[in-house]
C-alpha cells in the first residue's frame, strides 16, 4: 500500500479520531488515567480519577501528597514502598489500596516509570476501581457472575 501526504486538516482530523477512540474506550472500561511529572512533582488527575478518589473538581492538589491523602492511612505505607521498590528498580508500578474517603472502596493502580539521564522523571499509569468482586449484588437486585454498573444493570441479569 503506497504512502500518501496527509494534509494538516486530515492529520488533524485523525489525532481527534485516535483521541475520541481512546476517551470513548476509557469510559466504556471505567478507568481513569494519571500522570506523574516526578522531577517537578505535579501529579495530572483526569475527571474519571478525581471521581473514583472522590475530589470535587479544583480541589485536587496536583501533587503526590495530595494523592496520599486519598489513600486510606492504613495502605498509604505500602503504597509509598511499592513507588520507592519501582522508581529503584525499574520495574512496571502496580498496587491495591482503599480510599481514604470510602475505605470500602479499592483502587487498583498500574503504572511505568520513564527515566531521563538516568533519574525517574515521570510515572504514568491508570487506575480501576473494584469495589466489587465475584460474585456480587447490584443495587437492583440482580445477581450476576460478571462485573456489571448500575447503568447497564437490566440487561445482565443472570436467570
Amino acid at each position: 500500500m503506497p504512502i500518501t501526504a496527509m494534509t494538516t486538516d486530515e492529520l488533524l482530523t485523525k489525532i481527534d479520531e485516535l483521541q475520541d477512540r481512546l476517551a470513548l474506550a476509557l469510559d466504556a472500561a471505567r478507568v481513569g488515567v494519571w500522570d506523574w511529572d516526578i522531577t517537578n512533582d505535579h501529579l495530572y488527575w483526569d475527571s474519571r480519577m478525581k471521581q473514583m478518589f472522590g475530589v470535587p473538581d479544583g480541589l485536587f492538589g496536583s501533587n503526590y501528597d495530595a494523592f496520599a491523602k486519598c489513600v486510606h492511612p492504613d495502605d498509604i505505607g505500602a503504597v509509598n514502598e511499592t513507588v520507592k521498590f519501582c522508581l529503584a528498580n525499574r520495574v512496571p508500578y502496580s498496587y491495591e489500596c482503599r480510599l481514604a474517603a470510602a475505605p470500602d472502596r479499592k483502587i487498583i493502580g498500574r503504572g511505568m516509570a520513564y527515566y531521563k539521564d538516568g533519574q525517574p522523571s515521570r510515572m504514568i499509569g491508570v487506575c480501576i476501581q473494584v469495589e466489587n468482586r465475584f460474585p456480587m449484588d447490584c443495587p437492583m437486585g440482580h445477581t450476576h457472575k460478571h462485573i456489571c454498573n448500575d447503568e447497564t444493570c437490566a440487561d445482565r441479569k443472570v436467570e
